[in-house]
């Protein structure tokens, strides 16, 4: 049951816009009071039906049921439905001048996360932003792909959005 109430409040927070401390809530607030009253009461249970909880013939299906009254298997169950991606953005900034803005972001490698993916820039004019958004960013300047090791895997040369060349050095 706290497994269920888990997920529907991790979707519920998942799906509020921004700002609005629902994720936040989630983390301090929800997921201590569920689980926290969750494990009070399996102890409580435990302690005062051990006597029929733990004979022979149930101690299995016991330790089972016990399993399945803690995040564990929800936890397992949302890594093997969710695996780790192999690059993952870890930062990026924002800078508007002469009418333009001007967007970059850093990728790593999540397995060193000191090993860094790619710098990738984009550029958007300022009115055009505005009204699309993130589909307004073009694809500028020059991108330099890493391997995991830190060689240099391909350079890649943008403006306007459109490649203007690209250069593969070593393989992944």
């Amino acid at each position: 049951m706290s497994n269920l109430l888990t997920i529907g409040l991790y979707n519920y927070a998942a799906n509020q816009p921004g700002g609005s401390g629902a994720s936040f809530a989630f983390i301090l607030l929800w997921m201590p009071a569920v689980w926290g009253i969750t494990i009070i009461l399996t102890i409580f249970l435990i302690l005062k039906r051990r006597k029929r909880l733990f004979v022979n013939g149930t101690t299995k299906w016991t330790v089972a049921t016990l399993l399945f009254c803690t995040p564990i298997p929800l936890y397992l169950s949302y890594r093997l439905t969710h695996p780790t991606p192999e690059t993952l953005l870890s930062g990026g900034s924002y800078t508007p001048k002469d009418g333009k803005i001007y967007k970059s972001e850093n990728w790593y490698y999540t397995s060193n996360y000191r090993q860094r993916y790619v710098d990738m820039y984009f550029v958007a004019d300022s009115i055009e932003e505005r009204s699309k958004g993130e589909n307004a960013y073009k694809k500028d300047s020059t991108w330099i792909y890493f391997t995991r090791t830190g060689d240099t895997l391909k350079v890649e040369n943008y403006k306007n959005g459109q490649l203007i060349s690209s250069k593969q050095y070593a393989n992944k």
